[in-house]
């Protein structure tokens, strides 16, 4: 038997899977919400809210929550990279201006860039942002700062008459981001237990491929697809991540948010923004600052104690911010 482990809340294309479900003769679709997965003498139990359930095999597609409902046991077997999440809020909206067509504008601040699209009945989607998270409970909602940055973002650079729409529902969801920055798809180490999952933006485009090539896995078939995601990782090659480079490209994105709503700093301030904050989270990477700036800066706060002294710290961190990139260098194994 197949069993379908239905989520609570369906959006369009889920609520097509279950109707499809519903009409298969060999799927058993279950509208229960499954609290956590573990294995038993060779047997998958997944226990529910309302009952348990049994199988041979089982699939875990729950995005940034898969790794949750795995009990502790076969999340250490397996050896799966972390998962977190970027959550995207999201407006449908009712407009007398019409938007023909899809329209987006490139990612930039760590979000998704500006988009909307057109539905039926002159329905228009406002899209998405995007906030990095750990904890799904604490951020299970819409703050009013997401709703803004994202109807700023519309009106300003897709269409001005936006700001007439009316509005008619907002959405929240949370996009899978697994720490090995790629996709997680296929068969685990645990011969039982198959992932789909760390798709982050990219879900709804895999989701046919990614269906292909679990289920001829499941059914011990070869698959005519090559998959460049098996979760199946090597614990003794490093992995260490390249933290200069993550912290050049951070620091664009934060400087980025910093510009929201509004959008623009004047003069050449976003480059200032961007070379002061970055010799700052160098620094603070490092014990030793052979640069000199960490101690110029606390010399001249306690030769001046006033809070216009910052402003020429300011200007005294960019003028140090190449040597200070030099000599800190790449910070990855704390070099």
């Amino acid at each position: 038997m197949n069993l379908l482990l239905s989520p609570m809340h369906f959006g369009g294309i889920t609520a097509a899977l279950q109707a499809f479900a519903s009409t298969c003769s060999t799927i058993t679709v279950i509208d229960d919400e499954i609290q956590k997965v573990r294995e038993s003498e060779g047997e998958i139990i997944a226990a529910g809210s309302e009952d348990s359930y049994r199988a041979a095999k089982v699939v875990i597609a729950a995005g940034s929550r898969s790794l949750g409902i795995l009990s502790k046991d076969i999340v250490e077997k397996v050896c799966l990279p972390s998962i977190y999440f970027g959550k995207g809020v999201s407006t449908l909206v009712q407009s007398d201006e019409p938007i023909l067509s899809t329209i987006r504008t490139p990612n930039r601040a760590f979000a998704c860039g500006a988009h909307v699209v057109p539905r039926e009945n002159g329905c228009i989607y406002l899209g998405a942002t995007n906030f990095f998270g750990t904890d799904h409970v604490s951020e299970a909602s819409i703050e009013v700062g997401e709703l803004h940055i994202l109807f700023d973002q519309a009106i300003h650079q897709i269409n001005t008459e936006l700001r007439r729409a009316k509005i008619i529902e907002s959405k929240f969801g949370f996009r899978p981001i697994a720490t090995s920055r790629t996709p997680l798809v296929g068969q685990t180490t645990n011969p039982n237990v198959f992932i789909g999952t760390g798709t982050y933006r990219n879900g709804v485009l895999m989701a046919p491929l990614i269906a292909k090539i679990i289920s001829s896995a499941l059914m011990g078939q070869e698959s005519e697809h090559n998959n460049p995601y098996r979760p199946v990782f090597n614990t003794n090659v490093s992995t260490s991540p390249d933290i200069e480079k993550v912290v050049s490209s951070g620091i664009e994105d934060i400087v980025g948010i910093l510009h929201e709503p509004n959008g623009i700093l004047p003069y050449g301030r976003s480059e200032e923004l961007s070379k002061f904050l970055s010799v700052i989270f160098r620094l603070a990477l490092v014990d030793q600052d052979s640069s000199g700036v960490r101690q110029k800066m606390n010399a001249m706060l306690r030769e001046i104690p006033l809070n216009e002294t910052m402003n020429r710290i300011f200007y005294e961190v960019l003028s140090n911010g190449r040597a200070q990139t030099q000599d800190i260098g790449n910070v990855e194994g704390g070099k």
